[in-house]
This record gives structure tokens, C-alpha cells and sequence, in this order.
């Protein structure tokens, strides 16, 4: 059996955190440090989930994604967080991620998610 190793960076207010009951955050540190370790110790792929930008409608921390993709890291980056629309998820793959996972776009709008799709795929 294939076993794979990913690495979840959590991000709250550009910091790591980790959550404790969805209520309280423990500082853990700068993300791209963070990422630098995972990559160090060759896990398979790191996601990086900003908590903030749904909730806040702000779109994705392209800024934080650039800062840990400008690092030239060998493991696969999957960004997560505040995308919006395929302007978004392409260019959240522009900023360096390899892949996006998305979440409240199956909520507030199916439609675009296939679209999003076809232009992925093509």
C-alpha cells in the first residue's frame, strides 16, 4: 500500500497556528519556515490552508503564497483559501502552487466550479 506524507500548514493573520477546537490559535510560527521544514524533510506535498480569506472575503494571500513559493521548494504546493473564481485559482497557480483545493465554491457556485474545470483541464 502507497503511503503518502503532507504537510497542512495552517494560516490565521499570516501566522501558523494550530487549532485548538476551532476557537483558540497556537502561534507556531512563520509559514515559509514552516514550509521550509516540510520540504527539508521531504514530505510529499504541503497544503497551506489560510482560515482568514473566506471568512473575510478577502481572495487569496497571494502575498504569503509568493513568499513560500520564491523559497524554490522540491515538495508540491496545494494552496487553499479564499478562492473565489477561476481569476483566482489561475492565478494562485501563476504565484507558484501546483495545485488548489477549493471548499466554499461547491457551496456558493457549482457552475463556476466546472468551468473552473475545463480551464484547468485544457
Amino acid at each position: 500500500m502507497l503511503k503518502r506524507l503532507i504537510g497542512t500548514i495552517i494560516v490565521k493573520n499570516n501566522w501558523a497556528v494550530q487549532s485548538i477546537s476551532y476557537k483558540k490559535y497556537l502561534p507556531l510560527g512563520r509559514p515559509e519556515i514552516i514550509a521550509q521544514n516540510f520540504d527539508r524533510w521531504q514530505l510529499d506535498e504541503i497544503i497551506i490552508i489560510d482560515i482568514d480569506r473566506t471568512k473575510n472575503q478577502l481572495g487569496p494571500n497571494f502575498e504569503l503564497l509568493k513568499k513560500i513559493t520564491n523559497q524554490k521548494l522540491m515538495t508540491p504546493i496545494c494552496y487553499m483559501g479564499g478562492v473565489r473564481d477561476t481569476n483566482d485559482a489561475i492565478r494562485v497557480i501563476n504565484s507558484g502552487a501546483d495545485r488548489i483545493a477549493i471548499d466554499s465554491l461547491f457551496r456558493i457556485n457549482l457552475a463556476l466550479l466546472m468551468l473552473l474545470q475545463l480551464i484547468i483541464n485544457n
